[in-house]
């Protein structure tokens, strides 16, 4: 059995995009600010803490 599948990701700047998160994977919230995201909300729960952000076009993601 075949699997066909694609993948799109819609950006105003997709070579912002790449070079944001070329820089941001592996980066603490700090860095991540300096870099043109922005935290939404931190988040403390039984199953641990993360910080819920958006990147510099608004799309949200998770750091530990």
């Amino acid at each position: 059995m075949t699997l066909h599948w694609k993948l799109v990701i819609d950006a105003h700047d997709p070579h912002a995009q790449a070079a944001f998160w070329a820089e941001a994977l592996g980066y603490v919230v700090a860095r991540l600010e300096t870099l043109g995201a922005a935290v939404q909300r931190r988040v403390r729960a039984a199953g641990g803490a993360w910080t819920l952000m958006t990147d510099p076009e608004g799309n949200e993601f998770c750091v530990q």
